[in-house]
């Protein structure tokens, strides 16, 4: 961000830099990359990886069991 605010003509803002920062990298990364994930190794290693993290990401907020709420209540009355 400190080189987007050098080298703008005017004087910017942090959140003003922040803002061109992403938008360059996100127009880099579009540029760089195929549409079809699967056309390089790597990039589809990479792909199925973070598939697989997210799906355990998503089965911890799980609950282990599913909640009785009936017992509960029995042991709340006890």
């Amino acid at each position: 961000m400190k080189d987007e605010i050098l080298r703008s003509q005017k004087l910017i803002s942090l959140d003003e830099a922040m803002s061109r920062h992403f938008s360059f990298c996100s127009k880099f990364r579009a540029s760089c990359q195929p549409q079809d994930p699967t056309a390089h190794p790597i990039r589809a290693m990479r792909h199925v990886l973070r598939k697989g993290l997210e799906s355990l990401k998503s089965l911890r907020l799980m609950p282990s069991r599913p909640t009785n709420q009936r017992s509960d209540n029995i042991k709340q009355a006890v």
